[in-house]
């Protein structure tokens, strides 16, 4: 997710994202891009909006990375992300055999 704020609004901006994405999730925050002075800093949304409670000035470009879930080996296999099922596991969207159907039964 992307989001232009004004330097005077970032601290309340970003406290408010720590609230609602969580403080652990990932963001940048992106000071005069394409100018000789750039600056971009990373890390967790509750340490930037602690950083931002400074003095903070120039464009600003908020990077938020989005929500990624990983599930346990149990729920979906292992390394394999949160979402809608994939259509070979869910019944309903699969074509799911009916009884005897496809086993040589006639």
């Amino acid at each position: 997710m992307v989001f232009f704020e004004a330097p005077h609004r970032l601290h309340t901006c970003l406290t408010a994202m720590a609230e609602a994405f969580g403080p652990e999730r990932a963001a940048a925050v992106c000071r005069e891009l394409t100018k000789t002075y750039e600056e971009v800093r990373r890390g967790p949304l509750g340490d930037l909006a602690a950083w931002a409670a400074g003095d903070v000035k120039g464009e600003i470009t908020i990077v938020v990375a989005g929500y990624a879930r990983v599930t346990s080996p149990r729920s979906g296999g292992p390394g394999r992300r949160g979402g809608p099922p994939r259509a070979d596991r869910n019944p309903a969207q699969a074509g799911h055999r009916r009884s005897g159907e496809g086993r040589g039964n006639s």
